[in-house]
């Protein structure tokens, strides 16, 4: 992170996790909000987390996309469904997904 530019891609996979809810989710927010507002330009940055508030990062930081993906574990692989543009998927979407690709 120290290095990064905006011609860098950092991939950061569950930061903060292994600390308390508050903690580890305040440690992803300074670390995604680092990224964004490096030089003004920010970093092109695949963030994986848990912290299903941080989607609201989107709402006030002008370069943030919010993208989910479903997967189902078929024959001990993780399949991967679906990336849509948005937020994390609802009750009510996870049921509907896992109805659509039961085939699967």
């Amino acid at each position: 992170i120290n290095n990064a530019t905006h011609k860098s891609l950092v991939i950061l996979d569950e930061i903060g996790r292994g600390t308390s809810t508050f903690d580890g989710m305040s440690i992803a927010w300074a670390v995604a909000e680092y990224l964004h507002d490096l030089d003004n330009r920010g970093v092109k940055t695949l963030f994986a987390t848990h912290y299903h508030e941080m989607t609201k990062l989107e709402d006030i930081k002008p370069r943030f996309k919010n993208f989910n993906i479903a997967v189902k574990e078929f024959n001990d692989n993780i399949v991967f469904l679906e990336v849509q543009l948005g937020d994390y998927f609802g009750e009510e979407d996870i049921f509907r997904y896992e109805d659509k690709y039961d085939r699967v």
